[in-house]
């Protein structure tokens, strides 16, 4: 039986008459009932003669991985009923279906379950009188599909049709003859209309439907009406046709392919599947009864799609499969991936938090099936497909499990940044119509509670650290209590329907130009790009340790600490929710990761701390790490240049400087240190550089599933992005005389587009696949990409001359130690002037600036001769000593401009730092250069009053 989803195939796709759809094929017959008469009630010994001339009704279901598609009636002699071992349903074309079936019987027949092919081929002798047909029959029985319910074989299917006569040879383990008899088709809707429901609590008619994919035995045409299909027939090959997809299917298809472990394999070929054959021809069988279909072979399926982007939540896109090196690999689906390290490393420690001062740990089998427990749960509380589950907290495992429940279940994992406004969370929830909140405390709680009104979608709302206080709020183990209770039916039967390149995550981008956007990830995406990096990083499988702190909403840590460590069945610890309030520096020395992202601000902090322990330290140790830095410095500088010698005294000053550092900063088993989500200041990386800490930085965003480019301790640049991480591809578009241009992306790592924003997909993805990033850059001869500004961030000035602020803004902060951000201004103006803020405290508690300036800023401050402690102490005079200094240091920044136009002519000092809950900074410290220039306006006009 083909039944082939059709809703969303367009007329106007690929006509390919050369390929075909490969199309594998799992029944059974069960649920076989008896209606006897009156005349059975007599006792069998006292009516045996009586009983052998009756005929009763009966029927079976035929079904497709539990899906009810249709209930066959027919008559037959009921001596023989408890002895049926096999049922053979056929036309006068081919057999439509065999197996054997279960009968719902006190005393079930002695069955076959071997699906003997001799007994398959005395059925079709008896039954297809057409001899010519025998040999392709032979070739049929030979490529018998697995049956899932424990049958080594079972036969082929086809369709059949409602109202159609069917001949059935009913063969009996007591009886050497066929029994012949007649019957028809009941279809599957109605079967609804009479008894208001399907048999077995299997899921309804609009989503019962067939599995696709990977046997090449069969090929499917269809009819096209007013450019719709409407319909699919499947067509069995010449006996020549079998015979050469035969050898075909001897490849091993994806699921075989894929590796027993989700550790590192080497990349492998790997061909998708063909896509479907749209025919304008008469169909060769006949029309299927159910026009909706599903693919049931899931979750690691691939379903056939033209598009290469999409918005629809229940959108697929054609895979970007490569002919060989890491494109190729097979795809795999987060549950897959998640399955196999359980198997794996069914004992190894995948989570690990502190609480109540203990660190608590989760083996990846437990992960696993808390997972599934709150899969079940959430469907449910009624998360239906493609709906979000949005997820408001720190880094946890319960973040972790509730993510991976959503996908799991077939909706979508949403991460929302707990800086978030009320207002910014009803846009995500609105835009993923979330139907379940998992938040972690009754901060995050009181932030859905605002919008609750305003969400229609909204069902339940979770809470996974201390006891909810509102009514209607569940706890988390609550939850987990309501997941137990329930079966596994409805979960596989998601898991089914699942497809690699459907949508399985939501990432949030952080609005610095405008409202967010929901960036739709796959599962290929996911996993795909976390088999890349681990491939490309050479992971260790089974002893990786990562630390978790980094906002999960982002992209980056989702990819670092979720999935790269699922891949490499390493084990991912947990910061305390104040890590980035002076914590995390204790949790490194606790945890010491054997990889290491961070962004600029917390290498930035860590660069701070070590400064500050620098210009305490004197004497001889202060010469030692003088001599030492110099040392580390030259030994990185020449890894730039593809030199791996050690300088001379190396070994001393690695064994009395480097190591102790290393360890302090718990960093001394790291062999990977990466700076990603925004630039970070050259002199930072070579900093660390001396320190022996080759810091590199890491090239990605949303939209290309986390990296990029990526600089390893062999291959960087200082400056650069990075090289290309093998699979993914860079494209510099309309390059100027420097080569300078758009940097494109392409790869299996580029999402699937903007959730329900068609406008804005096809602005990022264009009709090849290329993500238009916006940001400029050029790729050096080496390969390096080297980031110089963005395009929404050009300042084209009065004289039309555009400038990338980027650059001119790292200059300055270059010369001024004292500055934290600077932001250029001179869109349509007729130069340049800049926006400054001074290093300051932070109030741990609430993120916000305070007016007391850094020690690093004040050791600044001395150095030029001032002995101001506090922004307001440096603007009352304002102070001429820095602001002398500020001016040098404009002017040095000045000498390295390419042009006039392309110079500082007026600053001033902003009286509070940038910062989030100021609204400048992003969730990941980018600049919201509009909300600056908006709130800063009237500061702005006074640079250009005549």
């Amino acid at each position: 039986m083909v039944m082939q989803d059709i809703s969303d195939v367009r007329s106007d796709a690929r006509d390919d008459t050369s390929s075909r759809s490969a199309v594998r094929i799992v029944g059974d017959v069960s649920d076989v009932r008896s209606d006897v008469g009156a005349a059975s009630a007599k006792s069998d010994t006292d009516n045996a003669s009586a009983r052998s001339d009756i005929s009763i009704n009966s029927s079976f279901v035929a079904t497709f991985n539990d899906n009810i598609f249709c209930r066959v009636n027919y008559r037959t002699p009921r001596r023989h009923m408890k002895h049926v071992t096999e049922i053979f349903v056929a036309t006068d074309d081919f057999i439509h279906y065999s197996s054997a079936p279960r009968l719902n019987s006190s005393n079930p027949p002695s069955i076959n379950t071997s699906g003997s092919v001799n007994s398959t081929k005395s059925n079709c002798n008896s039954t297809c009188s057409r001899g010519s047909k025998r040999p392709r029959q032979r070739a049929l029985e030979r490529k018998m599909a697995p049956d899932p319910r424990g049958q080594e074989e079972s036969g082929p299917v086809g369709s059949i049709i409602a109202g159609h006569r069917i001949s059935l040879n009913v063969h009996y383990d007591n009886d050497e003859e066929l029994v012949k008899t007649t019957g028809d088709v009941t279809p599957v809707e109605e079967m609804v209309a009479n008894t208001g429901a399907l048999p077995r609590d299997t899921p309804d008619s609009s989503t019962s439907t067939q599995p696709l994919l990977p046997d090449t035995l069969l090929t499917v045409n269809s009819n096209q009406q007013d450019g719709k299909i409407t319909h699919v027939d499947m067509v069995i090959l010449d006996e020549t046709e079998v015979e050469r997809e035969s050898e075909k299917s001897s490849v091993p298809s994806f699921s075989e392919a894929l590796p027993d472990t989700p550790e590192t394999s080497s990349a492998r070929s790997a061909t998708p599947e063909a896509p479907l054959e749209y025919s304008t021809s008469s169909p060769k069988m006949f029309k299927s009864p159910i026009k909706k279909t599903e693919y049931l072979n899931g979750p690691d399926q691939i379903i056939p799609a033209d598009c290469i982007k999409t918005w629809k939540p229940n959108g697929v896109t054609k895979l970007k499969l490569g002919e060989q090196g890491p494109s190729a690999h097979p795809p795999v689906s987060v549950p897959t991936l998640l399955k196999k390290a359980a198997e794996k490393y069914p004992n190894t420690h995948a989570l690990c938090v502190k609480r109540n001062g203990e660190w608590k740990n989760t083996t990846y089998r437990e992960y696993y099936d808390q997972v599934r427990i709150m899969a079940k749960a959430f469907i449910k509380l009624g998360l239906d497909l493609y709906h979000g589950v949005c997820i408001l907290g720190f880094n946890s495992p319960e973040w972790f499990i509730a993510d991976l429940a959503a996908v799991f279940a077939g909706g979508f994992a949403a991460g929302i940044y707990t800086t978030n406004t009320p207002e910014a969370c009803e846009h995500c929830a609105l835009n993923c119509e979330a139907q379940i909140w998992v938040v972690e405390d009754q901060k995050q709680l009181e932030k859905v509670l605002k919008i609750k009104g305003r969400l229609p979608s909204l069902k339940i709302i979770i809470q996974y650290t201390g006891k909810p206080t509102v009514d209607g709020v569940l706890s988390w183990e609550s939850a987990m209590a309501l997941g137990k209770q329930q079966s596994d039916n409805e979960l596989d039967s998601r898991l089914r329907r699942m497809a690699v390149n459907q949508a399985c995550t939501l990432i949030y981008t952080s609005g610095t130009t405008g409202p967010p956007k929901g960036v739709m990830l796959s599962h290929d995406n996911l996993t795909w790009t976390a088999h890349a990096n681990c491939v490309n990083a050479d992971f260790n499988p089974g002893k990786e340790i990562f630390l978790s702190f980094l906002p999960l909403s982002h992209v980056a840590a989702q990819m670092a600490d979720l999935y790269i460590p699922m891949y490499a069945g390493g084990t991912c610890y947990f910061a305390l929710p104040d890590a980035l309030k002076g914590s995390l520096g204790q949790t490194l020395k606790e945890v010491r990761p054997t990889r290491f992202l961070g962004v600029p601000r917390v290498w930035e902090k860590i660069y701070e701390k070590m400064m500050e322990v620098g210009r305490k330290t004197t004497g001889i140790k202060k010469s030692i790490a003088t001599w030492a830095k110099a040392i580390g410095l030259e030994a990185n500088m020449r890894k730039q240049r593809q030199d791996f010698s050690k300088p001379f005294g190396y070994s001393v000053a690695n064994a009395i400087v480097f190591k102790k550092i290393k360890a302090v900063l718990g960093l001394d088993r790291c062999t990977l240190y990466l700076s990603g989500a925004a630039p970070i200041a050259p002199e930072i990386l070579r900093y660390f550089h001396s320190l022996d800490i080759p810091l590199t930085e890491i090239y990605g965003m949303s939209e290309s599933t986390g990296p990029h480019t990526i600089g390893m301790e062999k291959a960087f640049k200082v400056g650069s992005a990075g090289l290309t991480i093998p699979g993914c591809y860079t494209k510099i578009d309309k390059p100027d005389e420097e080569g300078n241009g758009e940097v494109c992306m392409g790869g299996r790592h580029v999402s699937m587009g903007y959730l329900r924003m068609e406008e804005k997909t096809n602005e990022a993805i264009d009709g090849e696949g290329w993500l238009h990033t916006g940001d400029i850059g050029r790729v050096d001869s080496d390969g390096f990409l080297f980031i110089t500004g963005r395009i929404k961030e050009l300042i084209i000035t009065a004289g039309g001359e555009n400038i990338a602020p980027v650059l001119i803004e790292d200059n300055l902060k270059a010369e001024l130690p004292c500055i934290s951000n600077a932001m250029l201004i001179g869109d349509r103006r007729k130069f340049l002037s800049v926006l400054l803020t001074l290093k300051t405290n932070m109030n741990l508690d609430t993120g916000e600036p305070l007016d007391t300036l850094s020690a690093a800023c004040m050791d600044w401050c001395r150095s030029v001769g001032s002995s101001a402690k506090t922004i307001q102490e440096v603007l009352a005079g304002p102070d001429a000593n820095i602001m002398r200094a500020i001016q040098d240091g404009i002017d040095r920044a000045n000498k390295l401009a390419p042009s006039n136009a392309q110079r500082i002519q007026k600053w001033t000092i902003i009286p509070r730092d940038f910062s989030v809950p100021g609204g400048e900074l992003g969730p990941t410290m980018k600049l919201k250069r509009p909300v600056v220039v908006q709130k800063y306006c009237e500061t702005i006009e006074r640079f250009y009053e005549a």
